[in-house]
């Protein structure tokens, strides 16, 4: 592994590749695989959703034409900075 500018990356070449540990899933690993990542994508869903509805009620309710980036994130700031960037 190697350091670049902040972020590590596994450093894989391909003459090791072959190597490289794959597991044998079976059947119910598989399904269970396919029912996590299901459930996953709607959860994902449902909170795209949630959050473009929030930011929907935010602009209505404070008359705000367009909002700012970091009310874009506001699930990045803490109340009392939400607060401050309306």
């Amino acid at each position: 592994m190697h350091d670049l500018k902040g972020k590590v990356f596994a450093k894989i070449s391909l003459d090791n590749f072959a190597s490289f540990p794959i597991p044998n899933f079976t059947s119910t690993d598989v399904i269970e695989l396919s029912e996590r990542s299901k459930i996953l994508l709607s959860k994902n869903k449902e909170l795209n959703k949630l959050s473009f509805q929030f930011r929907e009620l935010v602009l209505v309710k404070f008359d705000i034409v367009k909002l700012r980036i970091k009310l874009e994130n506001w699930y990045e700031l803490d109340f009392k900075e939400f607060l401050n960037k309306l």
